[in-house]
Parts: structure tokens; sequence; C-alpha cells
């Protein structure tokens, strides 16, 4: 996810891979699917517990859910 890059590592990886940004979105797949933590909606359920890489609290699962959700709607 492009959320998860570290800034200047996606435009490393395509400029390494040939990649087209416009082909990769326009031609590459026939649908997105956007799915969200527990930390929206289901609350309940969203836990570190027993999660080696699941690291942040609600309040940031949630901001980070946003934001990843806010990068697909204008489709970078």
């Amino acid at each position: 996810m492009l959320s998860d890059l570290q800034p200047g590592d996606w435009e490393r990886m395509r400029q390494a891979n040939g990649w087209n940004e416009v082909d990769i979105r326009d031609n590459r797949y026939n649908q997105v699917i956007h799915m969200v933590s527990s930390a929206c909606g289901a609350e309940e359920f969203y836990t570190c517990a027993g999660h080696k890489t699941r690291h942040e609290d609600i309040g940031v699962a949630r901001m980070v859910d946003r934001i990843t959700a806010q990068v697909h709607a204008i489709g970078v």
C-alpha cells in the first residue's frame, strides 16, 4: 500500500520496474477493493494483542484508513 511506503520508495520502485501509474491504474485491474480495519465500525474487535505487525492504537488506525481511502479516491 502506498500509505505504508517511506517517501520516495514508490518513485524508486516505479522507475526501477518501468511502471506507468496511469497504465497501472487504468489497465491492470478490473476493480479495486478498499478494505478498512475493524477500527472503523467494528471497534470491539480491534486489538493489538497477538499481532506481530499491528502497533497503532485505534485512533491512528482510523486515521490511516481515512488517508488510504482518500488516496484511492483521487487515483494516486
